[in-house]
């Protein structure tokens, strides 16, 4: 008995996870997401789950990681709880935890990004685990090189494309080093490049002994693995060794089919009118990054644009639907353009699927047997059954987002990343619908980082740093025959919004800019709160004059200040108004005009000029703070302010996380809101109306959505938070 109990334990301790027999099923759903699983994963190994989209394989990888909580069954790891918090005494004494035991990268990588610059974001989880800012930020590094985005570092999380957001996902994670890293198709929209050395990278990570779980669609980047897994309908139906698996050939036509990518061959054809054309465009949001840009696009046509991340794909393709107005140059098309955005969340609007994909049609006066006509082949040509949305897996919210452009019917169709998140056979539908599309006259536009995939189109392009690098078929119009710009008036909203985005901050060598972060906050608010202390007109006159002093170190753009001021001065005029209405005379007052009950005293003047004074202080002394002083730097210089506090057991760190989040969450919002504004005007949600109520009334449908997405993200934030190992 003692030599079987031996074997037993020896045998359990090279699993490092045993989970037995686990369900999951989320709320308000009709059937379980994970159903009666087991498996186990020895320490060591490298394991591919595959499946369709909606089979529960992200659901899985989130219980293996501990992010979901299972509802039956059991979860056992030899190194302990996935997340549990690690319980740390920050003292000099104590080594910082070199290791953690599992790590996942989420499967989207936006909703993983906890801080706003891009290094800081990296260094949070090893300052978790104990380690110096100095020793985080060289792991951050390390990471950041290994990704090939150490170039971004100082840049602002949100200025990155969806593919640079992927890969910093991924160095957070492996920057906390994790014995398991779980990987939730977390190269699925990296451009091929940059995806093969990730894989590389993975697999040096497992030569080296480090456990890898990895839910992907591609069955090259399974095939890297030692084992495989395959999950339908919520239930493992396979799990065994590389070799087992390719010995099953009816298991990968089950998952990637027989049939390949058909083909186009229309190298005769005669050249058509042009249906787009950009025009010596120039467009950039600091320095130009399209400069001198021309491209035309066949009528009736299917064209492929590849490009690493950041190449310009989004960036041509907003300019081409008028989201975006070039600095000079012209975009214009024979019609209004659609547009399928690359981030598919931030697209659905309605409770169930079909009153989704009904929303564009509706909203340009389609009703009735055609709008249900309408709505039914765009969800065929999705290949897309009818569900609740938010029920629905993240590749079929893809597929819902692709079926709400294509109901709009448009001409024009553009498409961005159509196939990224969605399994073989799902891929394989949608360009053979974009097929059918360029069949019917359409003239589709798509992007992709699979080179395969071209093989569905007329003609290919490749960009580079906002260049074309490619061409298979140049097509030159020198015709403007019909074309129009489309550039809609709501651009304008999403400009103020992506400024909004990018923040305040500018990067300037000023003693200001270069004070340590908690002088720079104790100045700042010093003169705010003595400011808003002092009521004596001379003395918060000098208050406000030093202000302007201060403002004057941070080099501030004086226009820019103006300008901020002088939104401030119509409230501070209602405010003078309602002063004199309301506010009532003393007997001592000096009277300089009087009629009825309205009056005009020294002391309302007196309170005026306070106001207005304790006003211009406020608005100088927070916008050059926000101007000097990076996120990071902000809470940096608060929690150095609350060090003493933080000494005799004030939760400082907690504060200063909950500020961090503050300050993340804005911009998220901010990003949020634009995506959704973008979908509105898209699906014509959003239109230009005449009078002030039914302008009111054309933006009621993105409250809805935007509260959806904030107590979202909220969530998310705090798994976010929970991978990352803070405590």
């Amino acid at each position: 008995m003692e030599i079987k109990s031996g074997f037993v334990q020896l045998i359990t301790a090279m699993n490092i996870l045993e989970v037995s027999h686990i369900s999951y099923m989320y709320p308000h759903a009709e059937k379980k997401a994970v159903n009666n699983v087991s498996f186990s994963l020895e320490k060591g190994s490298y394991t591919a789950i595959l499946g369709p989209n909606g089979s529960g394989k992200s659901t899985l990888a989130r219980i293996a990681a501990g992010i979901l909580d299972i509802q039956e069954g059991s979860i056992q790891n030899s190194a302990g709880t996935f997340f549990e918090p690690v319980r740390r005494v920050r003292k000099k004494n104590i080594e910082p935890q070199s290791s953690v035991p599992g790590g996942i990268v989420f499967q989207s990588p936006k909703h993983q990004i906890i801080a706003g610059k891009v290094i800081k974001d990296v260094q949070f989880g090893p300052e978790n685990l104990g380690f110096a800012k100095k020793d985080a930020e060289q792991k951050a590094k390390k990471e950041l090189l290994a990704t090939s985005l150490e170039h971004k570092e100082n840049e602002n999380t949100l200025s990155l494309s969806l593919g640079q957001t992927q890969k910093l996902a991924l160095s957070g994670i492996l920057a906390l080093n994790p014995d398991v890293l779980i990987l939730d198709e977390s190269v699925s929209m990296i451009d091929p490049e940059c995806r093969l050395e990730i894989l590389d990278y993975i697999d040096r990570l497992h030569a080296e002994g480090k456990t890898i779980l990895s839910v992907t669609h591609d069955l090259d980047e399974a095939l890297r693995a030692d084992r495989i897994f395959i999950m339908n309908e919520g239930s493992l139906v396979f799990s065994g060794s590389k070799d087992e698996f390719t010995a099953h050939e009816h298991f990968k036509q089950d998952i990637f089919g027989t049939e390949n990518i058909t083909e186009r061959k229309n190298t005769s054809r005669d050249k058509k009118r042009a249906a787009v054309r950009l025009d010596s465009v120039y467009f950039g949001y600091k320095d130009n990054f399209l400069e001198n840009f021309s491209l035309s696009f066949e009528q009736g046509t299917i064209t492929a644009v590849m490009g690493e991340s950041g190449s310009g794909k989004s960036t041509i393709f907003e300019l081409i639907a008028g989201l975006l107005e070039p600095s000079a140059g012209t975009a214009a098309s024979l019609s209004t353009p659609s547009l399928a955005l690359q981030d598919s969340e931030g697209a659905l609007f309605e409770e169930f699927a079909v009153d989704d994909a009904a929303f564009g049609p509706r909203n340009k006066g389609l009703q009735g047997k055609a709008l249900l006509e309408r709505v039914k082949t765009a969800m065929n040509t999705a290949g897309l059954e009818y569900d609740k949305t938010f029920s629905l897996s993240g590749g079929e919210k893809r597929k819902l987002a692709l079926a709400g452009i294509i109901a709009l019917d448009e001409d024009i169709m553009l498409f961005d990343e159509p196939t990224a998140g969605l399994d073989p056979k799902s891929r394989l539908h949608i360009l053979s619908s974009l097929q059918s599309l360029a069949d019917a006259g359409k003239t589709v536009i798509f992007s992709t980082h699979r080179k395969e995939e071209t093989h569905a189109a007329d003609r290919t392009i490749v960009l580079h740093n906002g260049r074309i690098s490619y061409d298979s078929d140049p097509f030159i119009s020198s015709s403007n025959d019909g074309l129009a710009s489309h550039s809609v008036p709501q651009a304008s909203i999403l400009s103020k919004i992506r400024s909004g985005i990018q923040g305040d901050y500018a990067d300037k060598k000023t003693i200001l800019h270069a004070a340590h972060p908690g002088i720079k906050f104790f100045a700042f608010f010093s003169l705010f709160t003595i400011s808003i202390a002092v009521q004596d007109i001379f003395l918060l006159s000098i208050i406000t004059g030093l202000c302007l002093v201060y403002s004057l170190t941070a080099r501030y753009p004086l226009l820019k200040m103006i300008k901020r001021i002088a939104a401030v001065l119509p409230w501070l005029g209602i405010f003078f108004v309602f002063q004199m209405l309301f506010f009532g005379t003393a007997g001592t007052d000096k009277v300089f005009w009087e009629w009825a009950f309205i009056s005009i005293t020294e002391a309302k003047i007196q309170l005026f000029i306070r106001t207005v004074l304790h006003f211009l202080a406020a608005v100088i002394t927070f916008s050059v703070y926000f101007y000097s002083t990076e996120e990071s730097d902000i809470v940096e210089g608060i929690a150095s302010v609350l060090k003493p506090a933080a000494l005799l057991g004030f939760p400082a760190r907690h504060l200063c996380l909950l500020i961090l989040l503050v300050l993340r969450f804005i911009p998220l919002l901010l990003d949020e809101t634009s995506n959704i504004v973008k979908t509105q005007i898209i699906r014509q949600g959003i239109k230009k109306r005449k009078g002030l109520f039914k302008t009111i009334r054309s933006f009621i449908p993105l409250f809805v959505p935007l509260l959806l997405q904030t107590l979202k993200r909220a969530e998310l934030l705090t798994e976010a938070i929970t991978a990352r190992y803070y405590h």
